[in-house]
């Protein structure tokens, strides 16, 4: 028996095994090598956003009625994806991540499949796990966060192919390239908590600017953001942490908090403050360290925080978490009119086939960007086809003496799409259930409710 033991032990040290609770902890800050002078933390009045329940109420077919395209994404044996988990978007391209298969699909802007990355694996090219990507356009690779390995994968953005490994040490929540050499690293909840997560030594900051050294690994140039006492166990739950605001520069919406901070060369400062009215964090809830209070705020659902939060040109679009007041609330805050929209109840189960009131992924120029399923498109097209036919038949060419069945069909489809803008329809006949997503670019008209 003993000569088994070893030599499963020789076997699990040439496989490089590991345990699960293995630490990272491998980058060690110096203090004196911060330059505190590169970025600095500016003082600054940030534009409040009302989403307290008593904002305007609008619904969304009126406001994206208008100015809405779709770009099927192409299906065939190596495109088929599950869901997107991550969206970018580039000059040319679209890169999505699907963690359900662990890859990377890339597809050009007008839905053509282009190539896909799936290096799933513990080797030296490879990646166990996506927990972020980024596109680094300085050098033009697509960049994989590997938090089993406290790593970066980069693959060639045109190719695929693999190019080269960051190695960070510790672990973040979002990344974003500032320049050829320099990051600017989001912790969120990988902050806290040495013993499970193995963090830097002496951090105490959840932004982090660096750069990249010799080795390719990194250095810890600047910190900014001190994080509250006491907040470890509410940092976890924003689906997006880190967007590109309209001012060349990044946006960070934290956990439990109120504020949307910019980064840029300028600086760091509060840009956008969220009103949550009742609802509203006590400002003294987390100076004064209960920790059972928060606790018990939390878990009746009484910490509101902005879960995602996208700025564009004219706009700010934010969906909030305010569980006991409306669930998800969904804010439009129109820069010119300095005003802010709240989704109301909405009425239109048909619209964009339940791609609205869902969250976008993203946006291009003034377009907000959201998921049609096609199974949900086919559905509604064949309840909606299906009831009119039969209404025809029951009228019996009544109402159209002059039509066929088939040409009323035609007329009242057609009508019906043009009147509701529900051009999905006219999609929906050439979609699969099973085919990839769709992606909706809807422009908001702000026409429509500005005398609301």
């Amino acid at each position: 028996m003993q000569p088994k033991i070893s030599l499963l032990l020789f076997f699990c040290l040439l496989s490089s095994c590991k345990p699960n609770n293995e630490k990272l902890l491998s980058y060690q800050l110096d203090l004196n090598s911060l330059e505190t002078n590169r970025y600095n933390d500016i003082r600054f009045d940030p534009t409040p956003i009302k989403v307290d329940g008593n904002s305007p109420k609008i619904k969304s077919q009126d406001i994206f009625k208008k100015n809405t395209r779709f770009t099927p994404l192409e299906t065939n044996d190596e495109s088929l994806f599950g869901k997107i988990d991550e969206f970018i978007l580039t000059d040319s391209r679209y890169i999505i991540a699907d963690r359900s298969t662990n890859s990377i699909l890339v597809f050009f802007h007008d839905g053509k499949f282009d190539f896909k990355i799936d290096r799933s694996g513990g080797g030296p090219e490879e990646y166990r796990s996506i927990k972020y990507i980024g596109f680094n356009k300085f050098k033009n690779t697509i960049e994989v966060l590997d938090n089993t390995r406290g790593i970066i994968q980069r693959y060639d953005a045109n190719t695929g192919i693999y190019q080269s490994t960051l190695k960070l040490g510790f672990l973040l929540k979002a990344f974003t390239p500032l320049d050829e050499n320099k990051y600017l690293f989001f912790l969120g909840p990988y902050l806290f908590n040495e013993d499970r997560y193995g963090q830097v030594n002496g951090l105490g900051h959840q932004l982090l600017v660096a750069e990249e050294v010799e080795d390719k690994r990194v250095k810890i140039i600047s910190q900014h953001l001190p994080h509250t006492p006491n907040t470890e166990l509410l940092n976890l739950g924003a689906r997006q942490n880190l967007s590109e605001g309209s001012d060349g520069d990044f946006l960070i919406n934290m956990v439990f908090n109120d504020t949307i901070y910019s980064f840029s060369e300028k600086g760091v400062h509060a840009k956008y403050v969220m009103d949550y009215g009742k609802w509203a964090i006590p400002e003294n809830l987390f100076q004064n360290g209960d920790i059972r209070e928060i606790n018990r705020k939390n878990r009746l659902r009484q910490l509101p925080y902005p879960d995602i939060f996208l700025e564009t040109k004219d706009y700010t679009y934010s969906v909030s978490s305010l569980e006991t007041a409306n669930a998800f609330t969904h804010t439009l805050y129109n820069k010119k009119l300095k005003k802010g929209f709240t989704f109301g109840d909405i009425d239109d189960n048909m619209q964009v086939a339940g791609a609205i009131p869902y969250s976008p992924i993203g946006y291009q120029g003034n377009s907000l960007i959201y998921v049609m399923e096609p199974k949900n498109a086919v559905d509604k097209y064949l309840e909606f086809t299906t009831a009119l036919r039969k209404a025809l038949i029951a009228d019996n060419g009544k109402s159209r003496p002059e039509m066929s069945i088939d040409e009323q069909y035609e007329f009242y489809l057609n009508n019906y799409i043009q009147e509701n803008g529900f051009n999905y329809l006219d999609l929906a006949k050439s979609l699969d259930p099973d085919d990839n997503p769709v992606l909706v670019f809807v422009e908001p008209d702000f026409n429509n409710i500005d005398d609301q």
